[in-house]
C-alpha cells in the first residue's frame, strides 16, 4: 500500500538496496552508502531468525510449537515470542477484543493469500470463532511458557510481527553505525534518520482500490513508521465478492467497517503495525478514539467514499495528490 520515495546523494556509488523473501513477504533495505555485503547478510540473517520463531505457517516455528501443544501443555515460549504476545495481548485489551492474536484458526480457515483461500460455510466459521479468545491466553512469565488451553486455538502473530521485525533492524544497525536509510517490510515502512541532512522521506499511500500505481497522498516522516493496512494487500474475488485478509474476530469474516486502508505513523513499528489492523477493524469513529490514546501515534483514514480522515497532528502535513480523495478536516465527521 506504500512507496517510498528514495534517493541518497554522494559522489561514490552507492551500494545497491538489497531484497529478501521472508516473514512471508518481500522485504526490501536501502541504506545507501552504509550498505555493504556484510551489513545487509546481518539483517536476512535476522529476519530469517525471527520468522523461524514467529511464523505460524511453519512447521519448525516456535508459535506453531506453541498451536501444537493447545489443549495439551504450556510450551516454551522463546523471548521474541513472548514480547510479541505481550504486546499483543495489552493490544487485544485496549481494543476490546478487535485485534486477537488468537485469531489463528480463522485465518488459517479463509486461507486468504494461498492455493487453499476459500469462503468457508457459516458453520465452518462459527466453529473456528468459538476457538478465538485473547482472553484464554496463559502467559506464565517466571517460567517463560505459553498456553493455549483449548484444542484446536491456534496464535497467528502476523497482524504485528513485521512491525516487530522492522523495530528490531533499526537496533541492530544503529548498533552498527547505520543511523540513515529505510526499511520496507512488505508496505511496513521505517525510516533512519532523514534521506539527506535537513531534507525528509516522502512516502506515498496509494488508491486502496488498486494494487498497483502511484500515490494519491503524501506525506514527510524522518525517523518514524509508517504502516497501511488495506483491502488490497491479500484477497481473492469469489462470485464477485471482494474477501480481503482482515479478519473481525467478531464475526469471523473480512472485515466490513467501511474503510478501505488504514495507515498508522509513528516511533514504534510494532505499535503502529497492530494498530493499523485495530483501527481498520474498528472503524473510522472507534479507531481515531483510539488512535488518540497513543500520544506519539498519528492515523491516515480513506473510506468507501474517497473521504480522508486525519489526526489532528497530520493535519498540516499531509498532502492530497489526487482529487479524487477529499480530507476531511474534522475527523469526527
Amino acid at each position: 500500500m506504500l512507496f517510498a520515495l528514495i534517493s541518497f546523494f554522494s559522489c561514490a556509488k552507492p551500494v545497491p538496496k538489497q531484497t529478501f523473501f521472508v516473514l512471508g513477504t518481500t522485504c526490501t533495505i536501502n541504506l545507501g552508502q552504509a550498505g555493504t555485503k556484510d551489513v545487509y547478510a546481518e539483517c536476512f540473517s535476522y529476519l530469517s531468525e525471527l520468522e523461524l520463531v514467529l511464523s505460524a505457517n511453519r512447521s519448525d516455528s516456535n508459535v506453531e510449537a506453541i498451536n501444537r501443544e493447545a489443549g495439551v501443555k504450556p510450551v516454551v515460549a522463546h523471548p521474541y515470542t513472548l514480547e510479541v504476545l505481550t504486546t499483543a495481548l495489552d493490544i487485544a485489551r485496549m481494543t476490546n477484543g478487535a485485534f486477537d492474536p488468537t485469531i489463528g484458526p480463522l485465518v488459517k480457515l479463509w486461507g486468504i493469500g494461498t492455493e487453499d483461500e476459500r469462503r468457508p460455510s457459516n458453520e465452518e466459521i462459527d466453529e473456528a470463532r468459538a476457538l478465538v479468545s485473547w482472553k484464554m491466553v496463559q502467559v506464565d512469565t517466571e517460567a517463560g511458557t505459553v498456553y493455549l488451553p483449548v484444542k484446536g486455538m491456534r496464535l497467528d502473530l502476523g497482524a504485528i510481527a513485521k512491525g516487530y521485525a522492522a523495530d528490531g533492524l533499526s537496533r541492530l544497525l544503529s548498533t552498527r553505525g547505520v543511523h540513515r536509510g529505510i526499511i520496507d517490510l512488505g508496505g511496513n515502512i521505517l525510516t533512519l534518520g532523514d534521506k539527506s541532512p535537513g531534507q525528509a522521506w516522502k512516502i506515498g499511500i496509494r488508491d486502496p482500490r488498486i494494487t498497483r500505481g502511484g500515490p494519491v497522498m503524501g506525506l514527510p516522516v524522518i525517523s518514524k513508521t509508517v504502516v497501511t493496512s488495506g483491502i488490497h494487500e491479500r484477497f481473492f474475488v469469489e462470485n464477485g465478492n471482494h474477501w480481503h485478509h482482515i479478519i473481525d474476530p467478531a464475526t469471523g469474516y473480512p472485515a466490513q467497517s467501511k474503510l478501505l486502508s488504514v495507515s498508522i505513523i509513528g516511533s514504534t513499528s510494532m505499535i503502529a503495525d497492530a494498530l493499523s489492523t485495530s483501527v481498520f477493524i474498528m472503524g473510522q469513529e472507534k479507531g481515531l478514539d483510539l488512535v488518540q490514546k497513543f500520544p506519539d501515534i498519528e492515523a491516515i483514514l480513506i473510506d468507501n467514499t474517497n473521504k480522508v480522515y486525519v489526526s489532528p497532528g497530520l493535519t498540516n502535513s499531509i498532502s492530497i495528490l489526487d482529487t479524487a480523495f477529499v480530507k476531511v478536516s474534522d475527523t469526527t465527521q
